[in-house]
């Protein structure tokens, strides 16, 4: 398959409409604001949070998940966002400014980070890690610049578990397994853990969540199903009249 939607998360800064990536943002990280917003120090208790902590947040994106971190390390913590695309970066450090945050917002590649060895007490990273194609360098330099005993908190999905609820058994299957296969590395929710352990890391946990999506028309922007229908067309995996079932189909049952 050629590049796909979800590689233009690597060249955000040169897409034709830079801004849909933060509107996406925005429309997809509602819940966690909210949940933010009624219980910082809950929503963040994988990181066990103490005021005067260094923390680094990687793929940092707007930085709406990255400021509410400066309130619970205190005025002597430090909170720094890092992201690949310089549109993201300008926009974090625009949302920050207009709060009067402290969070700091840097461009930078996850895979040579600008840090000294051991400056923080804790990482976290969402979603980043699906993206690349080959995690070790990111997660190596993830470790390097974190502090002995610190914390490393991965938010990451496993796409092949991805379970939609349809008449056509055969053509849901082809649509996950296809939607999968055109990410980077859609596997690395499973590959964690074993990654993990393999940089030395101790006491590595994992947990699952859940997430419903109920809305099909939502769903099928979000995840470029569109363009998925254009590859199994192209390699004569469905038919126009199969895949305008199976969206009816799903549009019945959304609704």
């Amino acid at each position: 398959m050629n590049q796909t939607w979800h590689d233009q998360w690597a060249d955000v800064d040169k897409a034709a409409d830079p801004d849909w990536f933060i509107r996406f943002l925005d429309g997809s990280r509602g819940g966690n604001v909210a949940a933010i917003k009624q219980d910082p120090r809950q929503f963040y208790s994988y990181l066990d949070v103490q005021e005067g902590q260094h923390i680094l947040d990687v793929g940092s994106g707007t930085g709406d998940l990255t400021r509410p971190l400066a309130d619970l390390v205190g005025p002597g913590g430090r909170v720094v966002g890092i992201d690949y695309s310089q549109t993201m970066v300008e926009e974090a450090r625009r949302r920050a400014a207009e709060e009067g945050s402290p969070v700091e917002f840097i461009q930078g590649d996850v895979r040579s980070l600008p840090f000294e060895d051991s400056e923080f007490d804790a990482v976290q990273v969402r979603l980043v890690f699906q993206h690349l194609r080959d995690p070790l360098p990111a997660l190596a330099e993830m470790v390097r610049v974190l502090k002995p005993g610190g914390r490393l908190a991965i938010v990451e999905q496993d796409w092949e578990t991805m379970v939609i609820d349809a008449t056509d058994r055969l053509l849901t299957r082809k649509v996950v397994n296809m939607f999968n296969d055109a990410l980077p590395n859609g596997w690395i929710g499973r590959q964690l853990y074993g990654l993990l352990k393999q940089e030395g890391l101790e006491q590595v946990v994992t947990t699952g969540t859940l997430v419903m999506l109920p809305n099909f028309e939502v769903v099928s922007k979000l995840l470029g199903f569109d363009q998925l229908f254009d590859h199994l067309r192209e390699q004569s995996q469905a038919t126009d009249a199969e895949i305008e079932a199976w969206q009816a189909d799903l549009r019945q049952r959304s609704q």
